[in-house]
């Protein structure tokens, strides 16, 4: 693995890896930079892809997940989401949230293991470190069932932004 350092911030890197997508492999960049913001990323392929958010105190936000159209359904995705957890608890992330309010996207991180999370389970630090304090958050959802009944009324996309959360530790270790 290639690891560089930054030499005034040694929580800033950059890694090189291969991610195996059904036999082809991809290759990938994982860059924190000395803020701690991340992103996870292919610049070989004709349309790029990736994953981005930040990282404060050991949790890591993911704000965007992005797979080009025509490569969507293909387990692209879910390659990429795993690598980036086994990234992020290489660097001593244990919690993954990711914040989103496309329905489809919200189901994707469920089905890999993220849980609906209330807001109010982050302390006013983890709020505001993670830039929370600056976005929309619907604040009753509480878990699955409240996001279930709220996707009933809003089929695509929900007004405001939910909190999904993974415990990712065990990632890395693997």
């Amino acid at each position: 693995m290639n690891h560089y350092e930054h030499p005034k911030h040694p929580e800033a890197f950059v890694t090189n890896l291969e991610l195996d997508v059904e036999g082809l492999k991809i290759p990938i960049t994982f860059e924190i930079n000395e803020k701690g913001y991340f992103n996870f990323r292919n610049n070989d392929y004709e349309e790029e892809f990736a994953i981005d958010g930040m990282i404060s105190k050991k949790i890591a936000r993911i704000n965007h997940i992005y797979v080009p159209n025509k490569l969507r359904g293909k387990g692209l995705g879910a390659v990429l989401l795993k690598g980036l957890e086994n990234q992020l608890a290489q660097c001593s992330v244990h919690t993954a949230l990711p914040t989103f309010s496309k329905t489809a996207t919200i189901e994707f991180f469920l089905h890999h293991d993220y849980k609906v999370a209330p807001i109010s389970t982050l302390s006013s630090d983890e709020y505001k470190d993670l830039y929370m304090d600056r976005e929309p958050f619907n604040d009753w959802i509480q878990d699955e069932n409240d996001y279930n009944i709220l996707k009933l009324r809003d089929k695509k996309q929900l007004y405001k932004k939910i909190l999904l959360s993974k415990n990712i530790e065990e990632n890395g270790r693997e």
